[in-house]
């Protein structure tokens, strides 16, 4: 997509000059922000105005890996910093009376003072390619503290700080440099230390340039910022023509990842840093380089990644879930609305404006937390919020079937435009996703946009989330997801545990998803097929979900699971969810015994706060000889 900008000569053409660069109005210049919104973020500055920056010791950093707690260090002073800086930076540039630059002044020295920008989660492992050497490593004792014998690492976190940094350089230097100007100098070689020279030196994981391609978020989200940090702050135009082309390379190493449907199988709440950092790039190229980079936008492939947010939506505040997208996660209304007025997408801006009239305020990011990661966005947000509130309040787009063949994953509701009747969404793909949860062939059901069955979701990040031994996590587990446990035995990490003979179809009122999830299993469960099928028949108002079965062996025993987040009502051959407000939902089972029992989540904070400390996890047991059918009907009551 970007071959025409992977040479230095082809940006250098096109580039605006650094001292031409200008995305949007410095402190002092005219600008778009709303009186209501200027009020707000002088208050949040006033907040801080007497913030002493207090500093993350070594012993917090070293305790934060050892002990597998990330809010030691980075929950702690490093975000409070970072959420004090931003606060300052919105206080000042809405007022414009200099009251808050000794403030301002004091956050950035005090960051730059930081002997790292890189968390304890992110220094214990990490890829980095450095001349003819590479190095991997994976947890050792010895990088329980950033080692500066080897190569600089940047991280989603350096990338942020960075950025953020570039921003307040951009915004306030003049008014910086008239207390003294050695302070953005410094920052200036600070910059060339941990971001320009080691981002043109070294190959990291994350750039898709070496072992792990293609990459995850983590490649536009970090190149969102370098791409600020070089267009502010690098005063050598050669070096920022160099740095835009190499980024452009690691970009399509991120877009080849995709399948033309645009699905991201990271989930929506990382769509958010995927496939929403990728808009966030072609923004920021767009600012550096006029509009060479509209055509990207009229790619297929580029609008279907935006259009995924709206197909995973199911209703209200709800998404599917899916991978590490907990329960309960704001969009970005601003990006998304952005995003589809460039695409040309009546959905997208559909559901930006509802989504903002639902959650009742602005929703700029950063406001009331720390969003130093996507400051860019930030910006954009803050300074878009009145077109966007002006936007007249409309309905949610709801449409009515979605399949994405690159993810495997399908929806479906009784009638589009509306939550009223059934939802159904379902997913094959494979378990070896990033952020993946061992979950082929698990479904999520609402019922007149009320969850019924559903998935738990994502928890708070701990030591063993990305480690070897995330599966010990309960939310990550196949047996509590909506799938059987097929001989005791769950389905298995690793791309090679995946979906078969996935197929789709939608005919006259009824969808039809199939799947053979048996590969998913490893070879103790004794499976050799279990072809699921997923029936939607909206004249009958009914989602069937029918699993035929075969194994190995002669005796098996078999325990299907549907997740629930309230108590259900067993009785005999049905189980009744009951769904709030809306109507209960019934499940009958035909080919095996229903039970219930509670799923404590009080372990995890996140989670506790989700689905108020529990689960209901209802189990459709059956013993089998060598074949098994059972049948699943589901309707509202």
């Amino acid at each position: 997509m970007f071959e025409a900008f992977y040479s230095p000569e082809a940006v250098a053409k096109i580039l605006i000059p650094r001292s031409n660069y200008h995305p949007f109005p410095k402190c002092g210049e005219p600008n778009t922000l709303t009186e209501s919104r200027k009020r707000a973020m002088i208050l949040a500055g006033e907040q801080q105005s007497t913030y002493s920056w207090p500093i993350g010791t070594a012993m917090d950093y070293l305790n934060s890996i050892r002990l597998g707690n990330r809010q030691i260090y980075e929950g702690t002073v490093y975000r409070e910093r970072r959420n004090a800086l931003l606060a300052l930076m919105d206080a000042e540039y809405a007022e414009n009376k200099g009251r808050f630059i000794p403030q301002i002044i004091n956050g950035i020295w005090a960051i730059m003072d930081e002997a790292t920008w890189v968390v304890p989660a992110h220094n214990g492992e990490w890829y980095i390619r450095h001349g003819s050497s590479s190095l991997v490593v994976k947890d050792t004792e010895r990088f329980v503290l950033p080692n500066f014998d080897d190569p600089i690492i940047i991280d989603l976190f350096a990338a942020g700080t960075a950025g953020m940094l570039a921003h307040a350089y951009y915004l306030f230097k003049d008014q910086i440099d008239a207390v003294s100007p050695l302070i953005l100098r410094r920052m200036e070689l600070v910059m060339e230390e941990r971001i320009f020279k080691p981002f043109m030196e070294n190959v990291y994981w994350w750039t898709g340039l070496g072992y792990y391609n293609p990459p995850n978020n983590w490649n536009p989200w970090i190149l969102s910022n370098v791409l600020a940090c070089y267009g502010f702050i690098c005063a050598d135009e050669e070096k920022r023509a160099a740095a835009i082309a190499r980024a452009c390379i690691m970009l399509d190493k991120f877009v080849a990842g995709y399948s033309e449907d645009g699905g991201c199988d990271e989930g929506p709440s990382y769509w958010g840093v995927a496939g929403a950092s990728l808009f966030d790039c072609l923004c920021e190229l767009g600012d550096l380089m006029g509009n060479a980079f509209e055509s990207c936008l009229e790619q297929p492939l580029v609008q279907n990644i935006g259009r995924y947010i709206y197909r995973a939506h199911i209703a209200g505040p709800y998404f599917t879930n899916y991978a590490d997208a907990p329960r309960h996660f704001e969009i970005s209304c601003d990006l998304v609305y952005r995003y589809g007025k460039k695409i040309r997408d009546d959905n997208m801006i559909r559901l930006a404006v509802a989504m903002h009239h639902l959650y009742g305020k602005g929703n700029c990011q950063g406001q009331t937390g720390m969003d130093s990661p996507r400051y860019y966005r930030h910006m954009q947000a803050i300074l878009g919020e009145a077109e966007l509130a002006a936007e007249k309040c409309c309905d949610f787009p709801l449409v009515e079937d979605v399949f994405m063949d690159g993810v495997q994953q399908m929806a479906a509701r009784q009638k589009g435009g509306t939550t009223e009747g059934l939802y159904l969404s379902a997913k094959g793909g494979n378990n070896g996703e990033s952020h993946n949860h061992n979950d082929i062939g698990s479904f999520i059901l609402y019922s007149d946009g009320q969850p019924v069955v559903v998935d738990i979701g994502s928890g708070l990040y701990n030591a063993k989330t990305f480690s070897p031994r995330r599966y010990e996590i309960l939310q990550m587990q196949s047996s509590y997801h909506n799938l059987p446990e097929i001989n005791g035995v769950m389905q298995h990490a690793g791309a090679e545990y995946a979906a078969r003979d996935v197929s789709y179809t939608n005919e006259n009122g009824v969808t039809v998803f199939t799947q053979d999830i048996a590969a998913a299993y490893p070879a103790e469960a004794g499976v050799t097929t279990w072809k699921r099928t997923f029936t939607f028949d909206r004249g009958a108002g009914a989602v069937t979900i029918a699993d035929e079965a075969a194994f190995a062996g002669e005796k098996n025993h078999t325990e299907t699971m549907f997740i629930t987040p309230v108590q259900p009502e067993i009785c005999g051959d049905t189980a009744v969810v009951p769904a709030g407000d809306a109507r209960s939902v019934a499940i009958i089972c035909q080919g095996a015994t229903l039970t219930a029992e509670a799923v404590d989540l009080t372990f995890d904070p996140n989670l506790t706060d989700h689905w108020n400390g529990q689960v209901w996890r209802i189990k459709a047991c059956a013993d089998c000889g060598s074949t098994h059918t059972q049948v699943f009907t589901i309707a509202q009551k």
